[in-house]
């Protein structure tokens, strides 16, 4: 008995933790990520700072970084200098 409850327990934590992030609609040239690498690579240099647990959110795709002005991704070779810095704070 004391076995299935403790079954019972972890499923249900399981089941609400996978709920936790539902995917959403990005941009062009990003893709959600219910955890995503910290620090995210953007155009300009900015002090890189993560936060302590992750935030789910869109990220640029593989050859692209995130311009500091426009918040857009663009491809890397369209910046001068590419630094890491942690998703933006909402």
């Amino acid at each position: 008995m004391k076995l299935l409850v403790v079954f019972s327990v972890l499923l249900l934590a399981g089941c609400l933790e996978a709920q936790r992030c539902v995917q959403q609609k990005c941009p062009a040239n990003e893709v959600w990520n219910c955890c995503p690498p910290c620090p995210q690579k953007y155009c300009y240099p900015i002090k890189p700072a993560c936060p302590t647990v992750c935030r789910p959110g869109c990220v640029c795709i593989a050859g692209y970084v995130r311009d500091n002005n426009t918040g857009r991704c663009i491809p890397e070779r369209s910046c001068g200098t590419v630094t890491r810095a942690p998703p933006p704070m909402d």
